[in-house]
């Protein structure tokens, strides 16, 4: 699960989230609480918001979160009842992340992204040992050869 919020769905291009960006506040509350749950029903979903929503706004909702592939939906075969669950797994949610951040920074190149990440790393790494070093010298500690 995506810490229990809607992160992100799968890019549906090379630099954009799909449908992300056009929920609604209730669109978005709705598609949460499911994140949170896990697998429910238009029910559920109906008492857990305190019946604010009727049951058929509630379905019209998840049915419109299904088209844009942010939740699934299972027919149960009991009357008809469907259950709604996460359509974005954590790994899907990555990577769409990953390409945004790569088309926002690095003109769509997740290998320039990693490129620079590394050398981040590398020089981050670098930095450390020298303070290390610094921290645990002879003179530092008293402990210089005699």
């Amino acid at each position: 699960m995506l810490h229990g919020r809607v992160t992100a769905a799968p890019a549906s291009s090379a630099c954009s989230f799909a449908g992300l960006e056009h929920l609604s506040w209730r669109e978005r509350s709705v598609a949460d609480l499911v994140y949170e749950r896990g697998l429910v029903t238009a029910a559920e979903i109906e008492s857990e918001l305190g019946h604010t929503l009727k049951n058929a706004t509630i379905r019209s909702m998840l049915n419109r979160l299904v088209g844009k592939g942010i939740l699934n939906r299972q027919d149960c075969g009991f009357r008809r009842t469907f259950i709604y669950g996460p359509a974005i797994t954590d790994a899907s949610a990555k990577d769409a992340l990953l390409q945004q951040f790569a088309c926002d920074f690095f003109d769509g190149s997740v290998e320039r992204l990693a490129q620079a990440l590394a050398a981040h790393l590398g020089e981050s790494n670098r930095r450390g040992k020298t303070i290390w070093l610094r921290q645990h010298s002879p003179e530092r500690t008293g402990t210089a050869c005699r």
